[in-house]
């Protein structure tokens, strides 16, 4: 925790890297981005801190060095696109780093249903959320 502190201070879209540490702007021609906020909504939020100590309790699923491994590869395939300016191949990414998490029990239902609404308009490229089981917000 800490790299969307590292982020908003950046501003725009950062990438931030735990190890080595590293932090960089990224810089794209995006033709609109939205952030749908949830952080007002109390039965919404989910806090992060209580969120991790369920999880440790849970004994962290021996899946989730698998998804680790799914997520960095989406999220360098994420960078990548930015990189190029493919915002048909951002879009995907921010689907499938979505999906993942979903599939790993690791989005609420109230984020999966949004996000399902949001992604089948025809404008949009992709939609993830962001926080705690995804609840914070949705891009």
């Amino acid at each position: 925790s800490g790299a969307d502190l590292v982020a908003q201070q950046i501003g725009g879209l950062a990438l931030v890297e735990r190890d080595p540490f590293r932090a960089e702007a990224l810089q794209i021609s995006l033709p609109s981005l939205l952030i749908f906020s949830a952080t007002s909504i109390p039965e919404r939020k989910t806090a992060t801190h209580s969120h991790l100590d369920r999880l440790r309790e849970q004994g962290f699923p021996s899946s989730f060095s698998s998804l680790l491994e799914a997520l960095r590869a989406s999220s360098h395939r994420a960078v990548q696109a930015v990189r190029s300016e493919d915002l048909s191949g951002l879009g995907q990414e921010m689907n499938l780093y979505g999906s993942l998490l979903h599939q790993h029990g690791l989005e609420s239902a109230a984020t999966t249903a949004l996000r399902t609404e949001i992604s089948q308009m025809p404008e949009v490229l992709g939609v993830k959320g962001s926080g705690a089981l995804q609840t914070d917000a949705l891009v």
